[in-house]
């Protein structure tokens, strides 16, 4: 049974490989397709780690958009993994990557 969540995105952590934030232009074109809307947005993958933890797998553009629309809102994550023994404090978050 699938682990699914609600969680501010602002608090995500992103994967080393996307420290930067979003694709700009996968965000610009996100805006234009969805707004402000996350009702047919899919869940978040992510994996989490050492005192729980959350860092994204597939949906750093979503979960950015969702965000920065809204920084109170939560959206649904689905946990795809456990890894008490990895820390992620050395990756930036959501809220960090957007500036606000």
């Amino acid at each position: 049974m699938p682990d699914i969540r609600q969680v501010n995105p602002g608090g995500l952590r992103l994967p080393p490989e996307r420290e930067g934030g979003a694709d700009n232009f996968k965000l610009t074109s996100q805006y234009y397709e969805y707004g402000e809307s996350i009702e047919a947005m899919p869940p978040i993958l992510v994996i989490e780690g050492a005192n729980g933890e959350l860092q994204i797998y597939d949906g750093v553009t979503r979960a950015t958009r969702a965000y920065m629309t809204d920084p109170y809102r939560n959206v649904y994550v689905e946990v795809t993994g456990a890894f008490p023994e990895w820390n992620f404090d050395f990756c930036s978050t959501v809220e960090e990557s957007v500036g606000f």
